[in-house]
């Protein structure tokens, strides 16, 4: 399962009650709609924050890690003209101008 679908999955239930909160409805839907009232008991910024962390947890523990192209350190290397070390850069990368 990826990042999105997770979310997507977790996000359901968000506008969905659960059998913790059946007994003390904290909105009520307006007639608009999907919109909902919100009460001044509900502290939106602890659920974004307390939302966000689980975000950025479940980044950490999806990265992978990164192999490295080379162990070996790259040496300069000596123009094949004139042997010297000050023009290696343009043997080596013919198209730059």
């Amino acid at each position: 399962m990826n990042f999105m679908s997770y979310v997507a999955e977790v996000s359901r239930g968000w506008d969905e009650p659960n059998a913790r909160d059946m007994g003390r409805m904290t909105s009520q839907p307006n007639a608009k709609g999907e919109m909902y009232i919100l009460n001044d008991g509900i502290d939106m910024k602890t659920k974004f924050a307390a939302m966000e962390r689980r975000l950025e947890k479940l980044e950490m523990t999806n990265m992978q890690p990164v192999q490295a192209i080379s162990q070996t350190p790259l040496q300069a290397m000596p123009c094949a003209i004139c042997l010297s070390m000050s023009t290696w850069g343009k043997s080596v990368l013919p198209f730059q101008p």
